[in-house]
């Protein structure tokens, strides 16, 4: 019996959320396109995911000519180039896997495409803005997803816009990015208000037990 109560009572107080989940924007439109086959949907197909699923740790395949794995813009559209992620209806989101364009030595024909610097804005069905984050640092080169946030809960999204504030290479006509996804996962380590009882209860009978003994 004490040892039951005792797991109860360490499963209540390390609760995490269940509903967790990884998943796509129903819809994407960018500011600008180089051509149909680099057009902004190629950031939530899945296209170039070497697993073919929603896993972080899935690597982004290398550049194919000819789009059909990435977004990339119009040239000489750089800074202030933007791609529009929208939900078809309210969400919670805690952060953003973002695979970058991955424009390094034999993946493109021109090095430096990659994003190092972005701005996020999260907007209601109103179009309101409910979360802006400035001046968010991308790492080049790399082929698995990099979290943004992930820690504060955001309620009633239905659109983030992802705005181009800096590249590898200042010079490069173009910039784009791989793909992306979206996630509600919040970690606590702290009761959950519904829980609370189970855990307070557990815990009274474990000092009854000890009382009788």
């Amino acid at each position: 019996m004490l040892r039951s109560l005792l797991a109860v009572s360490a499963v209540v107080l390390w609760t995490t959320s269940a509903h967790a989940a990884i998943f796509k924007p129903d819809s994407a439109t960018a500011s600008s396109e180089f051509s149909s086959g680099y057009d902004a949907l190629q950031t939530i197909d899945g296209s170039g995911l070497t697993g073919g699923g929603l896993d972080p740790l899935e690597a982004h395949g290398a550049y194919v000519s000819g789009g059909q794995n990435h977004w990339t813009t119009a040239s000489g559209d750089v800074l202030g180039a933007s791609i529009t992620w929208t939900f078809d209806a309210d969400m919670a989101l805690s952060g953003i896997y973002i695979w970058n364009h991955q424009s390094s030595a034999g993946h493109a024909n021109n090095t430096g495409y990659d994003v190092t610097l972005f701005d996020l804005i999260l907007r209601d069905a109103a179009d309101a803005v409910l979360l802006s984050l400035t001046n968010l640092n991308l790492a080049p080169d790399t082929a698995t997803a990099q979290l943004f946030g992930g820690q504060a809960l955001t309620l009633g999204i239905r659109s983030v816009e992802f705005i181009v504030r800096g590249t590898q290479n200042a010079g490069t006509p173009y910039t784009g990015l791989a793909e992306v996804a979206f996630t509600d996962d919040i970690v606590s380590t702290v009761p959950l208000p519904a829980a609370l009882p189970l855990f307070l209860a557990g815990l009274g009978s474990l000092v009854v037990l000890r009382r009788r003994r």
